[in-house]
């Protein structure tokens, strides 16, 4: 705000801060240079910084110039509401060069840490196996899935449409999401406890014992200290991740996907109940393992051969 007024005062009393000159842009890319320098809590090598700087401080001056030139153009708004028309422009080019400046921070640490984020892009290695967490996030997504159809699976159906071979270890992992509140089992049905935009990965990561911290030094020097706020740091920024992400979040481009393609993929409910389910809320044929949800009307039992 206080560079916006200065500025538009300054142009009002024609100085010709418009020109360019070496000295000023000199001092302006030393400046700057510093400031990525010393203000970093951590260690910036003055290479990095330097560039950092150069760039940073084209960038000023190329803003300056567009800033300047607009100023000029709208000589006649400025007439007409007086001071407050420059401010208003100043204050907006002000937030302009304080994201520039803020991005001269991110350059110099790609600058001095290139080798690090080149290696970056290398894939990163497959897992073996799923860990906890992707498994029971899949077993949720087919229960989101009917959710959404309005009617609750069996553990044998869930088994099979996430191709868990043994319903027994499948039962015992619904027992701990429905103690942490996240599915609700009655009997051989289990459907989610609430709807799946308020179930976040993080409170399934919790209920499987796959959201413990790291375990950080315990020591009383300073590298310890220095490593144990690190530590917790890069824990909470991976909760906060996983806080921000809720099951409805992850079904959704699979729905979508889904109901782009004939073949309904790997989300599906099980058997032909899939499509009656989801039309009528109520769920399928006899013995497809699909179960209406609490408050649904149950579909009439199909007729035994012969029956009238």
């Amino acid at each position: 705000m206080a560079l916006g007024v200065a500025t538009s005062l300054l142009l009002e009393r024609g100085f010709p801060i418009t020109r360019l000159h070496a000295g000023g842009v000199l001092a302006s890319i030393v400046g700057l240079a510093l400031i990525y320098k010393v203000v970093p809590s951590a260690q910036v090598r003055w290479g990095a910084a330097a560039a950092a700087a150069i760039l940073v401080g084209s960038g000023l001056i190329v803003l300056r110039q567009v800033f300047t030139a607009g100023f000029i153009a709208l000589a006649g708004i400025e007439r007409l509401y007086g001071t407050i028309s420059a401010i208003a422009i100043f204050v907006i080019a002000t937030g302009f060069a304080w994201t520039i400046l803020l991005f001269g921070f991110s350059f110099a640490h790609a600058v001095q840490f290139r080798d690090e984020l080149l290696a970056h892009d290398a894939p990163p290695p497959a897992a073996k196996k799923p860990g906890p967490l992707e498994e029971t996030t899949q077993l949720l997504l087919r229960l989101t899935e009917a959710w959404h159809a309005g009617v609750s699976l069996d553990a044998s159906t869930l088994a099979e449409t996430c191709s868990r071979g043994r319903p027994d270890d499948l039962r015992s992992r619904m027992k701990r999401l429905d103690t942490a509140g996240l599915v609700v089992v009655e009997g051989d049905a289990i459907r989610l406890a609430r709807p799946p935009d308020t179930i976040t990965l993080y409170a399934v990561a919790r209920a499987v014992g796959d959201a413990a911290p790291r375990a950080v030094p315990k020591g009383a020097d300073p590298a310890s200290a220095i490593l144990r706020a690190l530590y917790m740091r890069a824990d909470a920024e991976e909760r906060g991740v996983l806080q921000g992400t809720s099951l409805e979040d992850v079904y959704r481009p699979h729905a979508r996907r889904r109901s782009a393609e004939t073949d309904h993929g790997n989300l599906r409910l099980g058997g032909e109940a899939t499509a009656p389910g989801r039309k009528g809320g109520s769920g399928g044929k006899h013995g497809s393992g699909v179960v209406p949800r609490a408050g649904g009307l149950a579909p009439p039992a199909e007729p035994e051969d012969g029956a009238v």
